[in-house]
């Protein structure tokens, strides 16, 4: 039975060794790139990884262009990260904290508003010049980028050919033909990527194929596009990659085949090669890849389809950076004119409860906001996007307030490329 079904059945101990030892190892545009998110040790990491895998590696021409693509863009996004960081906790938070104290507590006999203003200015300070400091020791990568140095000694001799542009123009009919029956992968990317750009993943994939039948040896293939057209699930889990990618490897390149998220293949790679334990590597690969933020908790993913609306509104009690973010992109610029559209003073009140008394709670409208939400969850899972943390930063700006539509037609018009 595994002969004819060989993508429901996990490689024996015996096999993943054989494939550690002989197999081609190919990436996605991603992994790559996540070279510029993490932090230092654990890009080495990575490196060193793909360094012992020296002589079996093997880069898509699809891939190496998207990462080609897409690099000053993640290098960009990473530098500038340190100038929004100051202005949402200083510039959105502690000087609003300062200016709602001066009003409301002026005549207070016992504070010394003085006193807190200097205390709150001197963080302020400190906090500019951490910010500083850090930011003048980050890699200025467009001048001088030894990652892209690293990656180009690696795959520079390990990199598939582009199709000639006729072939090209027919593998894209032979991918929309496949994404007609949503026969995996790519198929979702047609939902939100246009022209020839939504058949990225299904030409890699053609090139993996065509690489098979040449090497005749296992493929194993490391992707950090986590959509259900590359992973099988279960019940929220992932179970395994799509039991179609590897009976088509078996029966069309007539080899084995496997993949890899990026924390997997680090943890097997270190356990392999016996590399020593780092801390907070895996995690971190794990984070970056989930695009797991520690500031905004609403996720739409695996364990969101089930919740409830109260849970939903519930997890989006967020912090004044997040609430004066999302206050300023509404024009609400200070205390003032939450008082003046609430009509009361809201000193004492959360940040979630004035957004909450802002926005308004739906009547009687429940369940038709939560089946609304859970169709924007489904399709916004089928596009890459699978929490409100990617969601946002992808935007630019908070969603709070928006309807499950106007989210959709936003992430539509705007034709954003999530998977870098």
């Amino acid at each position: 039975m595994q002969k004819h079904f060989p993508g429901y059945y996990t490689p024996t101990e015996a096999e993943f060794d054989a494939m550690w030892r002989t197999g081609v190892f190919s990436f996605d545009a991603n992994v790559l790139l996540n070279l510029y998110r993490y932090t230092k040790p654990t890009s080495d990491r990575l490196l060193e990884v793909l360094d012992r895998l020296q002589d079996q590696l093997w880069l898509t021409h699809q891939a190496a262009a998207e990462f080609q693509k897409n690099r000053l863009t993640v290098i960009s996004h990473q530098y500038d990260a340190y100038d929004r960081v100051g202005t949402d906790i200083v510039g959105n938070h502690l000087d609003s904290i300062i200016s709602q104290v001066k009003k409301d507590y002026t005549k207070h006999s016992g504070l010394d508003i003085s006193a807190l203003e200097k205390v709150v200015g001197e963080a302020s300070t400190k906090l500019r010049g951490l910010l500083d400091a850090a930011k003048k020791k980050h890699p200025e990568f467009t001048a001088f980028d030894p990652i892209l140095e690293r990656i180009t000694s690696l795959f520079d001799d390990r990199l598939g050919d582009p199709y000639p542009e006729t072939d090209l123009e027919k593998k894209h009919k032979e991918a929309q033909a496949r994404y007609d029956k949503k026969q995996p992968p790519g198929y979702e990317d047609q939902k939100t990527k246009a022209d020839t750009g939504k058949y990225g993943d299904a030409v890699l994939w053609f090139q993996l194929l065509d690489y098979a039948k040449q090497q005749q040896r296992p493929i194993v293939f490391v992707c950090d596009d986590r959509k259900d057209d590359w992973w099988y699930r279960h019940q929220g889990k992932t179970i395994s990659p799509r039991p179609e990618l590897a009976h088509e490897m078996q029966t069309v390149g007539g080899v084995q085949f496997y993949m890899y998220q990026p924390e997997r293949f680090m943890e097997y790679a270190e356990a392999f090669f016996k590399l020593p334990k780092l801390p907070n590597v895996i995690d971190e690969v794990r984070e970056v890849g989930q695009q797991d933020s520690r500031t905004y908790h609403l996720a739409f993913g695996d364990t969101f389809s089930g919740i409830e609306l109260e849970e939903i509104e519930a997890a989006a009690d967020y912090s004044w950076t997040e609430f004066w973010a999302w206050a300023r992109s509404k024009g609400y610029k200070d205390r003032k004119s939450l008082d003046a559209v609430l009509g009361r003073p809201t000193s004492g009140m959360t940040p979630y409860e004035i957004r909450k008394a802002i926005i308004g709670k739906p009547k009687d409208t429940r369940g038709t906001r939560k089946a609304e939400w859970d169709e924007l969850i489904d399709w916004l899972r089928g596009v890459g996007i699978t929490s409100k943390a990617q969601l946002q930063a992808a935007l630019g700006y908070n969603i709070e307030g928006m309807t499950p539509a106007e989210v959709k037609e936003e992430v539509t018009r705007r034709n954003i490329d999530i998977d870098f």
